[in-house]
């Protein structure tokens, strides 16, 4: 079976760039070996000069591409995001690199990716969660029960059931060794 002039067990990317990193089909399944990820840069921007600057905001040009390394890497539009304390979407700077087709985006590095809420916002919140045994005052508590299901999670699966330091201390631990302490993905 051929479509486009490719054999089947090559598969398209976003973008139109096909992966070539594929083994060949077994029993009519095919396994993807490389996988293309989006590139976050986070950079250090506050996000009310964002908002009222919106568009007209200068973002600092990435030195090239984190991926393969090209030299240079071109505006590629921007991307809406939703953040807390904001009544409308902000626009976060894409770029685009030429030679291998990766989309940068760049965002606060005050927030973690996908998430709405700043990393100190979400530290508060599971701060007094675990110290008083009650959630500080808000409208909902079930994203913030996400947020400290999702801790118990990563901190079973990446330190120990029993982490003697407490969960405020595995937080800042899988920050610094660059997990997402609050994700859902393991």
């Amino acid at each position: 079976m051929v479509s486009h002039g490719r054999p089947f067990f090559y598969a398209k990317k976003m973008g139109g760039e096909v992966l070539e990193n594929l083994t060949t089909p077994n029993n009519g399944s095919v396994k993807i070996l490389k996988t293309v990820k989006d590139m976050i840069i986070f950079v250090s921007v506050l996000l009310k000069d964002i908002f009222d600057q919106e568009r007209d905001f200068i973002w600092e040009r990435p030195p090239c591409c984190p991926r393969c390394n090209h030299y240079k890497v071109w505006s590629h539009g921007f991307v809406d995001r939703i953040f807390d304390g904001f009544n409308t979407t902000l626009s976060l700077k894409c770029y685009r690199c030429p030679l291998c087709g990766c989309v940068i985006t760049l965002r606060p590095d005050t927030h973690f990716s996908r998430f709405q809420a700043s990393k100190d916002k979400i530290y508060l919140f599971l701060s007094d969660r675990l110290k008083t045994g009650r959630w500080p005052p808000a409208q909902s508590h079930s994203r913030h029960r996400h947020w400290l299901g999702n801790l118990k999670k990563q901190t079973k699966a990446f330190l120990s059931d029993t982490w003697e330091k407490g969960l405020l201390a595995a937080f800042d631990y899988l920050v610094s060794i660059g997990n997402i302490p609050v994700s859902r993905s393991i």
